[in-house]
């Protein structure tokens, strides 16, 4: 939303909040007329009427009179014709200078980090993650010196917020958690939210979780149906596992993190569902999961295996490799991509991981978001091959669905 009254030029450069600096007095214009005629003069000056966060354009006056508060012209004076000053005078009504007083409620977060920063500060903060009642933000470094007036704002600016942080390095790469600061409001990283008809309680400093991937969580869940069953080899704090659980899956879920483990737990407990948690590392989660669950020869149900964890989940595909199966799951694998054909790119990695290549219609490609310029997350799907299987390795050959794939696996996956 435009302002017609910016924050005063004097805030530039504050490092530490100071709300009585932003209070100003303004001459505007204004019209001064009878109550029974204001609708009159809104219709008419819809666009030359003050448009100020908490400043209504229509306001008492002495005597029984309203004031029409007008946008102030660029070039001073009033936004009015000579006409329409001669129609308010007609009506009985006269144009006159207003002593507007603003202060720092009056502007929204943009306004006032856009007063404060440097001119030249590339992108103002105004967007930021949600989790619970904590804000995070990923601050550029050029500005760590407004970072607890940039938090202040925001905490001031979101009534249903308590805790700003900001993150301090990049993920931890055994763990997946960022390190984080607070900035500003309490210091409780413990996050209560609700997605996907799930609840999720964890502590936000020792966990991974993004908001942004709540449509991701859905779609993929989406395509599995009751009954199935669902081996989610990097769990974190169960975004898949507990609505697919909730969906009538029979869900076992992993993480090697053990904070995310035991919010894993704890989530499935408070949601009442029965899922079969582990804190393991990933590729032994799936030697288990091969001897307890995909080595019975009578296994009619579809297993799913997610693999959610784009830095490096690919890499943990050579693990099937050494196993001996009877199913043939299929795989959910994420994976980051910077190259100019990031599905191109993936199915490229995952080829070189099975040591086989995926034929074409044999798997489906999804694009989930872009993470950073020239940095894609996709989802690759794709039964896992025979040929990798080592009871069941023959000479290499492009591998594909077969004839003899049972209909109930062979069910398409979403396209991109």
């Amino acid at each position: 939303m435009s302002v017609a009254i910016p924050p005063p030029e004097s805030v530039r450069g504050m490092k530490i909040l100071d709300k009585e600096q932003f209070k100003l007095t303004e001459s505007i214009p204004a019209i001064r007329l009878r109550p029974q005629l204001v609708s009159k003069y809104l219709k008419k000056l819809q666009d030359k009427l003050l448009r100020q966060p908490g400043v209504k354009h229509v306001q008492n006056c002495s005597k029984g009179d309203k004031l029409l508060l007008l946008t102030p012209s660029s070039v001073g004076g009033t936004p009015l014709s000579a006409g329409l000053v001669e129609e308010v005078a007609f009506d009985g009504g006269v144009v006159i200078d207003h002593q507007l007083t603003l202060e720092y409620h009056h502007w929204t977060m943009p306004h006032i980090l856009k007063a404060v920063l440097p001119v030249d500060t590339r992108e103002i903060p105004s967007s930021f993650e949600t989790i619970g009642h904590i804000a995070h933000l990923n601050l550029p470094s050029e500005l760590t010196e407004y970072k607890n007036l940039i938090g202040q704002v925001l905490l001031d600016n979101n009534p249903q917020i308590r805790t700003v942080v900001n993150k301090t390095n990049s993920i931890d790469e055994t763990f997946r958690f960022f390190k984080m600061e607070v900035l500003a409001g309490d210091d409780d990283l413990m996050a209560t939210m609700k997605e996907n008809g799930c609840q999720f309680t964890f502590d936000y400093s020792k966990v991974y979780w993004n908001s942004r991937l709540a449509t991701e969580h859905r779609a993929l869940v989406g395509l599995f149906h009751p009954g199935d069953i669902v081996l989610d080899v990097f769990a974190g704090v169960g975004p898949f596992s507990l609505p697919a659980a909730k969906k009538g899956c029979i869900v076992h879920a992993n993480d090697l993190n053990p904070a995310a483990f035991h919010s894993l737990q704890s989530n499935a407990e408070i949601n009442k569902l029965p899922i079969q948690c582990y804190n393991m590392d990933g590729r032994d989660f799936i030697r288990k999961m091969a001897t307890d669950v995909m080595c019975n020869p009578s296994q009619q149900k579809p297993i799913h295996i997610i693999m959610n964890l784009p830095a490096s989940a690919v890499e943990f595909l050579d693990v099937f490799h050494s196993l001996t199966i009877q199913s043939r799951p299929t795989i959910h694998c994420y994976h980051f991509s910077k190259a100019e054909d990031a599905k191109k790119d993936t199915v490229d990695v995952v080829n070189k991981t099975l040591g086989v290549t995926l034929a074409d219609g044999s798997f489906t490609i999804h694009q989930v978001r872009d993470v950073a310029p020239k940095k894609l997350m996709v989802r690759i799907s794709f039964e896992l091959p025979l040929l990798i299987l080592p009871h069941q390795q023959q000479q290499k050959q492009i591998v594909g669905p077969t004839d003899d794939t049972p209909s109930s696996k062979r069910s398409k996956l979403d396209q991109s």
